[in-house]
């Protein structure tokens, strides 16, 4: 977290790029709807989205370093 702070403390990022609002909601309702199943698939590909937006954004960290 410290390292990702970092890095978002240099690039500064759009944050409703980086993080969109609503881009919990999915998950949320797979919880509410008590699927577990549905949650687990759903938090693992807001993970991978979140991970491939965080890429993005460390390339740019590098280009700047």
């Amino acid at each position: 977290m410290k390292l990702m702070h970092k890095v978002i403390e240099v690039v500064s990022p759009n944050p409703y790029t980086l993080h969109p609002a609503g881009m919990h909601l999915p998950i949320v309702k797979a919880v509410l709807s008590g699927d577990p199943e549905a949650a687990c698939s759903t938090m693992r590909e807001h993970s991978i989205e979140f991970g491939q937006i965080f890429i993005k954004v460390e390339k740019t960290y590098r280009e700047k370093k």
